[in-house]
């Protein structure tokens, strides 16, 4: 009797068969098990919504910001890369982002008023109809940041009128007059940006948008 050896496979060769034996051979063959891991659905793209150019207070002006498909996002403020997000990488975005910046040590306060009414700050970082303040600055007053950043994560954006605020709320190592930059994303398409120079103590109406 012969034993072959093949991986895991036995083979037996008889080299003299014995009247009335009968030999038999069993192959033993692996078994492999696989598991197939299936990705999760990419979440739904935000809806593009027609928006009409938001009203601006006083002294506002528009902001002819180029962008760049494909270009590094700087966090400065504006969609650098053409993408419908402003600073992403740095701040949250979504159906609905509101971003404003400046670079002196003021420390400035950002107010969004929601179609219910309801106004997301520093002082209520979320409001019911989704809106969050991911990003509160307070310059050289304590934590040196100079952005504040409001978003609505859901795919598609509550409707109706929005309101957005700025307050020069302290001067901190005299910053003296500051220009800030508010830059709004609607739908996954910059709707503008926008610039204006804000006096120590003073409050403004920026923009007023309205989703139909």
């Amino acid at each position: 009797m012969t034993w072959f050896w093949k991986g895991s496979i036995v083979l037996v060769a008889l080299s003299m068969a014995t009247p009335g034996c009968v030999v038999r051979g069993r192959a033993t063959i692996p078994t492999v098990q696989a598991r197939v891991v299936v990705p999760a659905p990419p979440p739904p793209p935000a809806v593009r919504v027609s928006v009409a150019p938001p009203q601006l207070a006083g002294g506002v002006s528009v902001v002819a910001h180029q962008c760049a498909a494909g270009a590094q996002e700087v966090f400065n403020g504006f969609d650098d890369n053409c993408d419908g997000r402003i600073d992403e990488g740095f701040v949250g975005s979504g159906s609905i982002q509101i971003t404003l910046w400046w670079q002196t040590g003021a420390d400035i306060d950002m107010y969004v008023k929601d179609p219910a009414q309801e106004t997301v700050s520093y002082s209520h970082r979320t409001s019911g109809s989704g809106g969050q303040l991911d990003r509160d600055a307070r310059g050289a007053c304590t934590n040196n940041e100079t952005t504040e950043n409001v978003f609505w994560n859901s795919p598609n954006p509550p409707s109706g009128m929005y309101q957005v605020e700025a307050h020069y709320y302290s001067q901190c190592n005299n910053a003296g007059p500051t220009p800030i930059v508010l830059s709004i994303s609607v739908g996954g398409a910059v709707i503008g940006a926008y610039q204006y120079t804000l006096q120590p103590e003073e409050r403004v109406t920026m923009a007023t948008f309205n989703i139909p």
